[in-house]
């Protein structure tokens, strides 16, 4: 067993944090404040962690700290009873380190989006597996419910919950970014970092599904009055215009101007104020009830799209060189049961623009199923 020795840092704050009674190993993690430009940056806070150098020296946690800790390696740390980690955050590294000793004695309800990307950009940088703390998101986000609930909550949580395949949460960041987001969807992170981003097809499917849902709307406002075109009625004319006018003042349609810049709901929300009525005169078949059909549109919008899957998405990868590709995934389509096994639950929109296949590879699919089935 080991001793820390007495320390005392020239500035910033100082505490031990025992995880192992039988420490062998102390790993000194000193914050700098970022508030200054290095090399004059003060130091903010340090912590020593008493560990386990068998537990945080695990290959499967990390190559760079087994390699780094391995006793008589090329690292001058292999055979230190202190190892300093210098500029990284100290509240990043504690959860890794307690989750490794089976130490669950930290608050999930303090942790904000903050917390989690530095804890996911410490990983980045030591190669640290996400896998002991895979538990510790699943609580982070149930006591953080907020988190998913806006636009921008929601574009801050899709890679971090996509990462740690948080399916219900991603599901729910996927379905209000498809709803809320204006223009194209991207998402939001504080790292310009390559690999601290989503894969460029997720983003492509998501503004796909928004495409889609857009479509959809449109198709649903326009089918409301469609019929009035074959009608031979001499009041035709007066009620296509009457509807079309209000849809105009209310910056409903046409689409083409009123959607840039613009949400899916907010556009929903503009459809829910119509408030025209044909004039008395018309004719029974123009006379028809509007705001029923109106209703009926932007509820099919609103319920078209459940948000993207984790477990289609992975079922749609290629497990194999050779063999059936993403056979899981078409399984779906020939049960016609779209979220069968999977963690939650969504209709066909969601299945198919979860598909993290080649374009063409599911349209041939498709093609051929629809031969088939006919």
């Amino acid at each position: 067993m080991s001793t820390t020795v007495a320390y005392s840092p020239t500035s910033g704050t100082y505490k031990q944090v025992n995880l192992a009674t039988d420490f062998d190993l102390t790993l000194r993690v000193i914050e700098y404040d970022d508030a200054f430009v290095a090399p004059n940056k003060p130091i903010q806070s340090t912590v020593d962690f008493e560990v386990k150098r068998d537990l945080v020296s695990k290959q499967a946690f990390s190559k760079f700290m087994a390699n780094m800790l391995k006793p008589s390696s090329n690292f001058v740390e292999g055979d230190q009873d202190i190892v300093e980690l210098k500029d990284q955050s100290c509240r990043a590294i504690d959860p890794f380190l307690r989750e490794l000793h089976f130490n669950k004695d930290h608050h999930v309800k303090d942790v904000d989006l903050d917390m989690v990307w530095l804890v996911l950009h410490t990983a980045d940088f030591f190669g640290f597996s996400l896998e002991p703390l895979r538990d510790w998101f699943d609580k982070c986000f149930q006591s953080n419910v907020f988190w998913a609930t806006s636009l921008n909550y929601a574009r801050q949580t899709l890679y971090p919950t996509y990462i740690f395949n948080q399916a219900a949460a991603f599901t729910e960041a996927t379905e209000t970014l498809v709803h809320e987001g204006e223009g194209h969807l991207t998402e939001s992170t504080p790292f310009f970092k390559a690999s601290l981003h989503l894969p460029n097809l997720v983003i492509q499917q998501l503004n796909a599904a928004k495409g889609r849902v857009r479509n959809i709307l449109h198709d649903g406002l326009f089918d409301a009055c469609r019929s009035l075109l074959d009608q031979s009625c001499p009041c035709k004319e007066r009620v296509f215009f009457g509807y079309f006018k209000k849809m105009c003042d209310l910056e409903v349609l046409p689409f083409e101007t009123t959607f840039k810049g613009t949400s899916i709901s907010d556009m929903i929300w503009r459809a829910g104020h119509f408030d025209w009525t044909p004039p008395p005169d018309s004719c029974d078949s123009c006379r028809r009830d509007y705001h029923r059909l109106i209703k009926l549109a932007t509820t099919k919008a609103e319920r078209y799209f459940d948000g993207m899957c984790l477990d289609c998405m992975d079922a749609s990868k290629s497990k194999t060189k050779n063999g059936d590709r993403h056979s899981d995934y078409w399984m779906h389509n020939r049960l016609q049961s779209w979220d069968k096994g999977c963690r939650v639950r969504h209709g066909e929109p969601s299945w198919y623009f979860s598909f993290m296949g080649r374009k063409d590879d599911q349209v041939k699919m498709l093609r051929e199923f629809r031969r088939v089935s006919n």
